[in-house]
């Protein structure tokens, strides 16, 4: 779990998007907590799952993106297209 806070420190701190942009919901099931945030030319998706199963959550927002941090037991993560697991 340290481990954890201490990498979603890291990426907040080396990205501004994330600690002072524009913020956007990105409509997603109940367990699932998605949002934008946007500053200058820079731009992060946040995908929270918040249920206790694995799901994919389907969004155009996630095209072309990169994983920066994972909070899977496995550590394993992903995008497809337009998908997330």
């Amino acid at each position: 779990m340290l481990s954890l806070v201490r990498g979603l420190i890291d990426v907040r701190s080396r990205h501004p998007a994330l600690a002072i942009g524009a913020y956007r919901e990105i409509k997603a099931p109940d367990d699932i907590l998605a949002f934008e945030r946007t500053h200058g030319d820079q731009r992060a998706v946040v995908i929270l799952n918040l249920g206790a199963d694995a799901v994919r959550f389907e969004t155009d927002a996630v095209a072309g993106g990169a994983i920066l941090i994972a909070a899977r037991p496995d550590g394993v993560s992903s995008i497809q297209g337009t998908s997330v697991d």
